[in-house]
């Protein structure tokens, strides 16, 4: 499929790299980068200096890590794809994608690029960047797949799903290895950094 960009899971990632986009191209300040940099704006005015669950972020990497184990093992076999077993998995993993994508959206990378720290605040604004791109590939995926108003999913090339889920799941499992490599531990300085002031 022409939306899927090669991508590098597992490949080594630098401060630099987080400005770019899955197939290693640059992404450029555009309205829909602009619109997202003020929702995260507004959503922290909305939920103020509530402090950053950690243990909620490793909860929800953990549930989509297994949800796309599980549904990766299963897809191979074609009659799994029509099971209510399948369906169910499938859109729990969609609904949980979207909803820690928001939360890292809103409140990691909320808080630090309002960091007067320029390197936070510029690795905050490649992540933003990086995840418009995420969000439009996942939406692409997702029209190309499934019936998300009756939750069905609708595959007719049993092969290409299977090629597009594999290279779909993956990009969201290397994403969320580099918040854990790159965003975690800069949200946890910034947090010492305001608890114990120079």
């Amino acid at each position: 499929m022409e939306w899927l960009y090669p991508f590098r899971v597992g490949a080594a990632w630098s401060s630099q790299d987080a400005s770019l986009g899955p197939a290693g191209t640059r992404n450029r300040d555009s309205a829909a980068n602009r619109r997202v940099r003020a929702e995260v704006h507004t959503a922290q005015c909305l939920t103020g200096d509530r402090m950053i669950d950690f243990d909620e972020l490793h909860a929800q990497n953990h549930k989509i890590t297994e949800l796309s184990n599980v549904f990766l093992y299963l897809i191979p076999e074609r009659a799994m794809c029509d099971t209510e077993c399948a369906r169910t998995l499938f859109f729990d993993y969609v609904a949980k994608v979207r909803e820690h994508m928001e939360l890292v959206d809103a409140q990691l990378c909320g808080c630090l690029i309002k960091s007067q720290n320029r390197t936070m605040a510029n690795t905050a604004d490649r992540f933003l960047s990086g995840s418009v791109e995420i969000k439009r590939i996942f939406a692409a995926y997702l029209k190309d797949w499934c019936n998300e108003r009756k939750r069905e999913l609708s595959i007719a090339d049993h092969t290409a799903f299977v090629k597009d889920t594999n290279q779909m799941f993956g990009l969201v499992l290397d994403r969320i290895q580099r918040e854990t490599e790159h965003l975690y531990p800069l949200v946890r300085k910034l947090d010492e950094q305001a608890r114990c002031p120079a």
